[in-house]
């Protein structure tokens, strides 16, 4: 079954059309993620996230990588996918909408459901 890749947006201001921003975290689904430097691990250690400089690498539970690389504000992700960034706001090519208020996020999945990101400190709780 095709995982949907949920994209939280950053609360980072848009950068210079040729600057490298950082690349975003990728939250699959419900549970809290742990962030420590450029290391997030998922719920339960479902996932693990490294990231150096534009590249993001993420790895499942079964040791499947993907590569997402991040250029100013557009991630290219696995499969070719695009996500794009504007302001507070993040549209990914398969429908999935973000919008980053505060330290919550709330993202509209094609299905019409709503996830639910809030990020304190090094901790992202998603419900």
């Amino acid at each position: 079954m095709r995982q949907l890749k949920l994209f939280c947006a950053a609360a980072t201001a848009l950068a210079a059309s040729s600057s490298i921003v950082p690349a975003q975290v990728v939250y699959q689904g419900p549970g809290t993620y742990v962030s420590s430097g450029n290391q997030t691990y998922g719920p339960k250690n479902t996932q693990t996230q490294s990231t150096y400089g534009s590249q993001t690498y993420v790895r499942g539970t079964r040791g499947h990588g993907r590569v997402y690389s991040t250029y100013d504000n557009r991630t290219y992700g696995p499969n070719g996918g695009v996500t794009v960034t504007q302001g507070n706001m993040t549209y990914e090519s398969n429908g999935t909408v973000s919008q980053s208020l505060g330290h919550q996020t709330y993202t509209r999945q094609p299905n019409g459901k709503i996830l639910v990101c809030s990020t304190y400190t090094n901790q992202t709780y998603c419900h």
